[in-house]
C-alpha cells in the first residue's frame, strides 16, 4: 500500500494462470488517509545562563514515528516545516522513536548566553521528510538572575580617613570590605549615608526645621553625594575603602555603607553596614 494519502483501487483477479484472461475481476475502492498525529511542547517561560531547562514533549501517533527537537535563537527565524527543512544551527537536539500516546521528558541546555530562544519539535516518519506530520514550538527567555548578596562586612568598622583613594582593589586602605554574590556575577553599587539629627514626624525622621523643632529627636541617614560601581564576580569579593567617596573626604561621625547588586534582570536587596570615622592622630 502506498504511503501517500488519497483514493486507490485494490484489484484482484481469478484465473488458472497468470497468462490467461481472468475469469473474475474484483475491485475494492480504498481511501488512504494521513497518519493522525498530535504534538505539544512545554517548557518554563524563563531560565538563566548555565541552567538546564526541563522540557516535555506530549503527543499521539497511530503509526510508529520519529520525534525530533532542537533549540535556536529567535533571531534565526521560526521553526521549519520539518527537521530537514529547518536549516538553523542547533544548540540542543535529539531523536527518539515514538508510538501511540507518549510523554517524553527531556532537558535542554544549558543556554550559555542571555537571549530569547525557540524550541522546535517535529513528529515525522524519517529525518528527510519535507513536512512533519505534527510539529510544536515554544519560546524561552534566558535572563540573568536577580543577584543575591550576603555576608557584607567591613573591617575595621572604626577608622580614620586616608588622604587619598576611595573604593579600590589596591592602594592604601583604611578598611577592607567583603561581600558574597551567591548566584551570579553582577554590577555592584556602593553609596554612603551619613547619620544626622532629625525630628520624628509621623513614621518618618525628617530634617530639622522651625516647624518641627518641638518633635522628638531621631536619626536620619541622608546620602553623601557620589557613588562607586564595581563589576563583581560570583563568590566572595574584596575591596579596599579609604574613607573617601568621590572627591569628598568623610569627616568624623557615624555612617552607613549601602551596597546593592544589579543584573539586566533587576536589582537585588540592598545590604547595609554601619561604620565610624574618627579623627586622625
Amino acid at each position: 500500500m502506498r504511503d501517500d494519502p488519497g483514493s486507490y483501487v485494490l484489484c484482484a483477479y481469478l484465473a488458472n494462470t497468470s497468462r490467461q484472461a481472468p475469469a473474475e475481476v474484483f475491485a475494492l475502492p480504498v481511501a488512504v488517509r494521513a497518519n493522525a498525529a498530535t504534538l505539544t511542547i512545554s517548557a518554563p517561560a524563563r531560565s538563566h545562563p548555565g541552567s538546564d531547562v526541563p522540557v516535555t514533549l506530549v503527543g499521539a501517533t497511530e503509526l510508529a514515528r520519529s520525534l525530533y527537537a532542537k533549540s535556536k535563537p529567535v533571531s534565526a527565524g521560526p521553526c521549519g516545516a520539518s527537521r530537514a527543512a529547518d536549516l538553523s544551527s542547533k544548540s540542543f537536539a535529539f531523536f527518539e522513536p515514538a508510538s501511540g500516546t507518549f510523554s517524553v521528558p527531556r532537558v535542554t541546555g544549558p543556554f550559555r548566553d542571555e537571549g530569547r530562544y525557540t524550541l522546535c519539535a517535529w513528529l515525522q516518519e524519517s529525518g528527510t521528510d519535507a513536512v512533519a506530520e505534527a510539529s510544536a514550538s515554544a519560546v524561552i527567555d534566558v535572563l540573568a538572575p536577580i543577584p543575591i548578596m550576603s555576608s557584607l562586612d567591613m573591617l575595621p568598622s572604626t577608622f580614620a580617613t586616608q588622604s587619598r583613594g576611595g573604593f579600590t582593589t589596591d592602594g592604601l586602605p583604611a578598611a577592607g570590605i567583603s561581600f558574597r554574590l551567591t548566584n551570579t556575577p553582577a554590577r555592584v553599587r556602593f553609596t554612603v549615608a551619613a547619620r544626622r539629627t532629625g525630628r520624628r514626624v509621623g513614621s518618618s525622621c525628617d530634617k530639622p526645621t522651625r516647624s518641627n523643632r518641638r518633635r522628638a529627636q531621631c536619626w536620619r541617614y541622608p546620602l553623601v553625594p557620589g557613588s562607586y560601581t564595581y563589576d563583581a564576580g560570583q563568590g566572595t569579593n574584596y575591596l579596599r575603602f579609604s574613607g573617601r567617596i568621590g572627591a569628598r573626604r568623610l569627616g568624623p561621625g557615624t555612617y552607613r555603607l549601602l551596597v546593592s547588586a544589579r543584573t539586566t534582570t533587576g536589582r537585588g536587596k540592598t545590604l547595609r553596614h554601619t561604620f565610624h570615622i574618627v579623627r586622625s592622630r
